[in-house]
């Protein structure tokens, strides 16, 4: 087939030009989102998250929730049950229905950043399960928080128990019995 006709002529070499631009520009995109996805960190993938997850925890039950805070160290997630749960992101195994992109950064979903000792200094005084990674559950009343480790003193709150140390190196997670975020223990 010849095309006779000079306009017919620079239609089709203008289609083939920007049929190659397209090429290139969705060859560029998707290098660039490559990249942005090389780049992203979990941390970024749980703060992005505001749908329900399932986790799997180093000697921990598989769990069900929503991220409250999160960081590098330590993801905090409340159950349905109104429990609430501070993991060791070095214990997380697998989780199920994370975000796929990076956080969004805009004024309706701002999820604080958490460290051991920030939220562990908010429960003192409280009744917590306290999960190490050798798979022990320790059950007291959290009384004094350091720079890397916990002071628990087993039996509960008002009880005469022993004290023991525990090294935030060695946390999988601590429980706490009700939210942290003035929602009554047993909702009804």
């Amino acid at each position: 087939m010849s095309i006779t006709n000079p306009d017919d002529l620079l239609a089709q070499v203008a289609a083939g030009l920007q049929s190659d631009c397209d090429a290139e520009v969705i060859a560029e995109a998707a290098e660039l989102a490559e990249a942005e996805r090389a780049r992203v960190r979990l941390v970024d993938r749980w703060s992005a998250t505001s749908n329900p997850i399932s986790i799997w925890s180093v000697g921990l039950p598989a769990l069900s929730g929503t991220v409250v805070a999160a960081s590098a160290t330590v993801v905090v997630v409340v159950t349905s049950s109104w429990n609430l749960w501070a993991l060791s992101a070095d214990a997380v195994v697998c989780v199920a229905g994370l975000a796929a992109g990076l956080r969004d950064d805009g004024p309706d979903r701002v999820i604080p950043a958490v460290t051991w000792p920030s939220f562990l200094r908010g429960l003192a005084g409280e009744l917590v399960q306290v999960h190490t990674i050798d798979e022990i559950t320790r059950t007291g009343e959290l009384v004094g928080v350091g720079a890397d480790h916990l002071d628990l003193i087993s039996g509960g709150a008002g009880q005469l128990g022993s004290r023991v140390t525990i090294a935030f190196t060695a946390l999988a997670a601590v429980q706490t019995l009700a939210r942290r975020d003035g929602f009554p223990r047993n909702p009804e």
